[in-house]
């Protein structure tokens, strides 16, 4: 069977398998990565006490993450889940395209409904200012977000993945003022 986990201090990569399909797993990784990210922000908001995840949740959790990814439970099983998915997607788009199923008028009055329900629903969103607080309740997540959080101030990459995640990161740090 195919190994999912490509050769950038995740493990073995299969090297006949295609480009593309290297695309895919890549995206399936990077789907997991994100998921747990925006999972671990969502908790340690809540433990704070707050109802908003704010960009730093999320900066914080992306650090977590840097961390703690190859520990996720059934990782390869996930991402060859989702590399599947993603291909059936791929597959359907495809049918679709070459079946040429839906006419131009009806994409169009899909665009035109999509569009009034959306700035509909933007009109009934307030924003509401909330604080940032730190979280320091006694869960796993939120102690390593925050025991990672510290570490990453004096973190060095030591692989090109973790260059590129640190790069990232720190670049998203730079955007939002963090």
């Amino acid at each position: 069977m195919e190994k999912i986990i490509p050769k950038t201090g995740f493990g073995d990569i299969d090297t006949t398998a295609s480009d593309e399909e290297q695309k895919i797993n890549i995206t399936a990784l990077l789907t997991i990565f994100m998921e747990n990210a925006l999972e671990s922000a969502t908790i340690y908001t809540q433990k704070a006490g707050r109802k908003i995840v704010s960009s730093k949740d999320i900066s914080m959790a992306l650090k977590r993450q840097v961390f703690t990814f190859l520990d996720t439970e059934n990782l390869e099983e996930k991402a060859k889940q989702i590399a599947l998915e993603y291909k059936n997607e791929l597959n359907e788009n495809q049918n679709l395209d070459d079946n040429d199923l839906t006419s131009d008028d009806e994409e169009d009055d899909e665009e035109d409904y999509d569009d009034e329900e959306s700035s509909e629903s933007n009109e009934n969103i307030t924003e509401e200012e909330e604080e940032f607080t730190y979280c320091y309740a006694d869960c796993k997540i939120c102690k390593e977000t925050n025991e990672y959080a510290e570490k990453w101030k004096t973190f060095k990459p030591s692989s090109g993945i973790e260059q590129i995640l640190y790069d990232g990161i720190q670049k998203i740090d730079a955007s939002f003022n963090l």
